[in-house]
């Protein structure tokens, strides 16, 4: 299965459909349209699928990029991915007004779960939240092991952020276990990972009352 299959599976991705359109100066547009499970769940493929550089938001409801002859915008339990096809390059504007309309054609704006805004907390970098359930895609957003150490799988919830504090950049997680015992052992087994290896990821979090750190960007800091 490949990496996109493995994310249409992991965000639980029921219906899809896929067209094309024509425009002005003889513009083709590929565009596939996936409706998720969850808006959490269609959040986190728009993630999934937006390209880390060269790209620009786009003032859209409820979230939207551009990038070089592509696209995306994520509504509710939707996610629209628009590729250019041919050699000619289309302009970001083009791009964006189509984007524009297809979103007046999705009527409904569902909420996220409450895990988005736990994460956004003082320091963090607006924009730079992934939304994930299992290993597989936390290795495509972020790469901790070839093991899966924090035990993720289909029931949890995770989300990544960015943040910004005294001058230092850094990225941190929150998971949600099914049942306080899962995370429990989650919890050991990353704990565990962390001392066996010096570069390894980055966290700090509470223990059975001790404080463990570790380092997320993977280089060893002073701290």
């Amino acid at each position: 299965m490949c990496i996109r299959d493995r994310a249409l599976k992991d965000y639980g991705v029921t219906a899809a459909a896929e067209t094309v359109y024509t425009g002005p100066d003889d513009a083709v547009l590929s565009v596939e349209i996936f409706q998720a499970g969850s808006p959490g769940d269609a959040y986190g493929l728009f993630g999934h699928e937006t390209p880390q550089a060269e790209v620009s938001r786009v003032e859209i409801s409820q979230d939207a990029f551009v990038g070089k002859n592509m696209a995306g915008l994520w509504k509710d339990r939707f996610f629209v991915s628009v590729k250019a096809e041919g050699e000619s390059a289309i302009d970001s504007k083009t791009l964006g007004e189509f984007l524009k309309t297809v979103s007046r054609r999705i009527p409904t704006e569902g909420e996220l779960p409450d895990i988005f805004r736990a994460i956004e907390t003082i320091g963090y970098v607006a924009g730079t939240t992934h939304y994930l359930h299992t290993n597989d895609s936390l290795k495509t957003i972020h790469f901790v092991s070839d093991k899966n150490v924090l035990n993720l799988k289909s029931e949890t919830e995770m989300v990544t952020g960015r943040f910004l504090l005294d001058n230092r950049h850094f990225e941190a997680f929150i998971i949600v276990y099914p049942t306080v015992e899962e995370a429990m052992l989650a919890s050991s087994s990353y704990a565990v990972f962390l001392g066996n290896n010096r570069d390894a990821e980055a966290t700090w979090f509470k223990q059975w009352g001790r404080t463990v750190v570790g380092t997320w960007t993977g280089l060893p800091v002073p701290e």
